[in-house]
């Protein structure tokens, strides 16, 4: 009886994950040298939430020793396109603004890129694979 159980409870969750959640990193760097000769590979968890947005849930930021502070997430979609907005406060006490973009298609992320600005000024762009 107990095995039952078991079973079903491992193909319940097998069936339940989510065919979207899967880490990305960044690479190819184009932009400013103090961001781009930065050796600190960042980590992103991308997931679909119940609404079908797309949300980090899991991120290696705070891992960076001149990071102090990840804060204000929004995330957005249009059409085939999403955003996902945070800020980025370092130890000299400037605010970056990071933008991961991309397309979505069904459970299908496809040309993200994460840019960095400071200020209005964009001084950083990136790939995720």
């Amino acid at each position: 009886m107990i095995k039952k159980i078991l079973i079903i409870l491992a193909f319940a969750l097998l069936f339940n994950t989510n065919a979207l959640t899967r880490e990305y990193i960044t690479y190819d760097c184009t932009g400013h040298p103090s961001i781009c000769d930065d050796k600190f590979v960042m980590k992103f968890t991308l997931e679909l939430d119940d609404n079908e947005n797309i949300f980090i849930s899991k991120h290696n930021l705070l891992e960076h020793k001149h990071i102090v502070k990840v804060y204000g997430f929004e995330n957005f979609q249009s059409n085939s396109k999403f955003y996902i907005k945070f800020y980025i406060n370092n130890n000299l006490n400037n605010n970056f603004l990071f933008i991961i973009n991309g397309k979505y298609n069904g459970n299908n992320l496809s040309l993200l890129n994460l840019e960095v600005e400071l200020g209005s000024e964009k001084i950083a762009k990136m790939k995720l694979k």
